[in-house]
């Protein structure tokens, strides 16, 4: 698998798409969509980067009338293209800085790290809940409290770090780096594209 089609795929599980979908799209690129709209001198379209030229495909190609399979095949290009956006942005804007991790923005302004990597160590994650404990530090809510047995021991752990201006990656600090919250909470945090609130900022929302 070369590089851009292993990073585009890895991009679709990310945003978590179907499973079908992750393997279609790729192949559906490498094989079909230049061969299925004839496409004059293009073989591979994971060959090309250049958004411009790809934009440019759709428009003279796909602005017909399209089969099911058709805007199937237009649908896998057009997330392509904004894999490409995504992947472009990020290299200007250091938005991967080191695996499973990204570049986000406090509604404050501030550069933080979102790691999902360190939320899924289970080591981590044991060693954020002993000491943070099991309820929501926005809202409260305890699992077990609400929902008896079957949420017992169960909160989601949220990974934050402050970005310096000479970012260099650390060990985890369970008491600093990590929070436990209900999935509701979770959720909120994330909401908005490109913005990751706090856990203050979330608290102040609520009026808390």
């Amino acid at each position: 698998m070369n590089e851009t089609r292993l990073n585009f795929t890895n991009w679709l599980i990310n945003k978590e798409y179907a499973f079908s979908t992750i393997d279609a799209y790729p192949y559906w690129l490498e094989s079909r969509i230049a061969k299925n709209f004839g496409i004059s001198d293009v073989d591979n379209l994971l060959d090309i980067n250049n958004i411009e030229f790809l934009k440019t495909i759709e428009l003279t190609y796909m602005s017909r009338d399209l089969s099911k399979s058709e805007q199937d095949l237009r649908s896998a290009l057009r997330k392509y293209i904004e894999f490409l956006i995504f992947e472009k942005q990020g290299n200007q804007n250091e938005n991967f800085i080191e695996n499973g991790s990204k570049l986000s923005f406090t509604e404050g302004g501030k550069k933080v790290i979102i790691s999902k990597r360190s939320e899924r160590n289970k080591k981590l994650r044991d060693e954020a809940i002993k000491i943070h404990g099991l309820n929501c530090q926005v809202c409260k809510f305890n699992f077990e409290n609400y929902y008896g047995e079957i949420g017992i021991d169960f909160i989601e752990v949220h990974h934050i770090v402050p970005l310096s201006t000479n970012y260099k990656p650390k060990k985890t600090n369970p008491k600093t780096d990590l929070n436990v919250v209900c999935s509701n909470c979770h959720r909120m945090i994330h909401r908005k594209r490109n913005i990751t609130l706090t856990i203050k900022e979330l608290k102040e929302k609520l009026g808390k």
